[in-house]
């Protein structure tokens, strides 16, 4: 299920005031999942601050209708670099995974 709807703001602001009116933060009123504690699919109920919590520090996700022990595509960047840089093609230096910690593309 994907997230949704997605909270908007019904207040006036001055420009830059207003972190939700700017675009810079996400919050899912279904599940109530946001930033960084948005599961890759919408569990479709509230959860509480335990769940938000575990996903937020990469121990939980929630996809194809279910919980799995493994860390969202949106923190994997986080808690998982090495494998997603993999993933994308990317190296250090011509080296996968030593060197500086410069990435380029291959």
């Amino acid at each position: 299920m994907e997230h949704g709807p997605w909270y908007e703001c019904k207040e006036e602001h001055w420009l830059g005031s207003c972190m939700w009116c700017d675009g810079g933060l996400s919050y899912c009123e279904t599940c109530g999942a946001f930033e960084g504690a948005t599961p890759d699919e919408c569990p479709g109920k509230q959860m509480d601050w335990i769940m938000s919590d575990l996903v937020y520090k990469g121990i939980i996700n929630f996809r194809d209708g279910n919980w799995y022990g493994e860390c969202c595509q949106v923190m994997r960047p986080v808690y998982d670099l090495d494998n997603y840089m993999r993933e994308a093609g990317y190296v250090r230096n011509g080296v996968k995974l030593a060197g500086n910690p410069k990435w380029e593309k291959i």
